[in-house]
């Protein structure tokens, strides 16, 4: 009987191993992909919507040091160029292509942990497709290769979902773990390259404390992992009381909420006719925004109609598509869009063109927004109706999305919001639409609920 059982045992592992080689290859497979094209585009690297700006706050910190006083590097949050700058000590000459290669790196890590974690769990059977669509995403696998900072968050984001899977999984009783201090510190640099971020970050540490540790514990696991959370965007703020005598992280909120508020907004972002009735002060930068931040708040609530519109378009100016009629944001230079047939359909010829700006282009542009929403929607549902550890990837992953999703709504109306939350995203469609359509062999189980109950406190 033992002897039977120990065959079993050895056979499972086979299994499991074979399976973990393959999961493997997927982001490994990827990775080369990007390094075969970074060795052949022009320059090596391909610029973000946001790249000149950053590469002149790179040059900055090179010729006068952290603490530059360098307009941009106040403007937009430092984080970014700041990390470009470390990497500028490996070689000044190569620091771009030395970020898209970690870049790369750090995507392809994270994919492959992402998805090895969850096949751990309820949804292991979701494993192999979650990985390969990450993976090769074209936009949001793409934007390794582009100077910007949104691949690093999308990567951190499904690291510190793989963590929290891995210690719910092993059911670790400290207080502290590598894991919770690893995922606090990720998402502190994250928040570093870009503060919106530390919201949801905040909140993804209050439902890790709830849903792992003792209740005695869970408070002071939280203030420590709030701690370690706030570092590195504390320094931030320390380089610009040094740099500009301001206590500030950035100085571009208010600017960003009024190009998508006021009279003649749209809500997404446009160069002349935006903005909302805001009379003058004097003072420093920071002084100034938070000033420009009260008048648009307070046009919103004097304006209600209006300000509902504006809402609206924002809210779905997140979820449009990279090109089309529909397609609102900042993604011009989405490597994508290089190569997309539909792109290519629109330019080559006036039906063509035709063809995707007209009825056709709209109706198709409505059902991507629709249904990207819906299927993530119902992925949740899933993930929450199964119960367990898949109930907290649910509401963890739903979380962070709505949020940032809320954030944008707040702010401006633009696509590109959506790439560093991509990641998350896709794994909820993922789990969505295979729900939906793929019957019996995409089902969560009550076995499968079974194995990964809520620990015990």
């Amino acid at each position: 009987m033992a002897s039977k059982s120990k065959v079993a045992r050895q056979a499972q592992s086979k299994v499991d191993k074979n399976f973990d080689k393959k999961l493997l290859a997927i982001p490994l497979v990827a990775l080369q992909i990007k390094f075969i094209t970074i060795g052949n585009i022009p320059g090596h690297i391909w610029l973000g919507a946001d790249g000149e700006n950053y590469i002149t706050g790179l040059e900055a910190l090179i010729k006068d040091g952290i603490f530059s006083s360098e307009h941009l590097l106040s403007y937009w949050p430092a984080g970014y160029p700041l990390l470009m700058y470390v990497f500028s000590k490996l070689s000044v000459e190569q620091t771009l292509v030395i970020t898209v290669v970690l870049q790369s790196i750090l995507y392809a890590f994270a994919s492959w942990y992402f998805a090895k974690q969850i096949s751990r769990t309820q949804v292991r059977k979701f494993s192999f497709l979650i990985a390969f669509l990450i993976a090769f995403n074209p936009t949001l696998s793409l934007s390794t290769i582009t100077i910007g900072y949104e691949s690093i968050s999308a990567s951190i984001f499904i690291i510190a979902i793989g963590l929290f899977t891995s210690e719910f999984l092993n059911r670790d009783k400290r207080i502290f773990t590598w894991r919770s201090i690893t995922a606090a510190g990720l998402l502190s640099l994250s928040s570093f390259v870009q503060p919106r971020f530390v919201l949801s970050a905040f909140l993804f540490l209050l439902i890790w404390a709830l849903a792992i540790k003792p209740k005695k514990a869970a408070v002071i696991f939280l203030v420590v992992t709030t701690a370690v959370l706030a570092i590195f965007p504390s320094t931030l703020v320390l380089r610009n009381i040094k740099a500009n005598d301001f206590a500030t992280i950035s100085t571009n909120l208010g600017i960003t909420m009024n190009l998508g508020a006021g009279p003649g907004a749209t809500g997404a972002y446009i160069k002349e006719g935006y903005g909302v009735p805001c009379s003058s002060i004097e003072g420093n930068d920071a002084q100034k925004d938070a000033h420009l931040r009260n008048c648009v708040i307070s046009w919103y609530l004097n304006n209600p109609v209006k300000s509902i519109e504006l809402f609206y378009n924002k809210a779905r100016f997140f979820w449009s598509p990279w090109s089309g009629p529909e397609a609102s944001g900042s993604m011009a230079r989405n490597p994508w869009l290089k190569i997309s047939p539909f792109v290519s359909i629109a330019t080559e010829s006036q039906s063509g063109n035709k063809l995707i700006y007209g009825g056709f282009g709209k109706l198709v542009s409505w059902l991507w927004m629709i249904g990207s929403i819906l299927l993530a929607g119902f992925g949740v549902f899933k993930l929450w109706k199964a119960g367990g550890l898949a109930k907290y990837i649910g509401i963890s992953t739903g979380m962070i999305v709505l949020i940032n999703w809320a954030i944008s709504v707040g702010t401006l109306g633009d696509h590109r919001q959506r790439l560093p939350i991509m990641s998350l995203s896709l794994f909820l469609q993922v789990v969505g639409i295979a729900s939906l359509v793929g019957g019996k062999r995409y089902r969560i189980s009550a076995e499968d609920t079974a194995q990964t109950t809520v620990p015990s406190k």
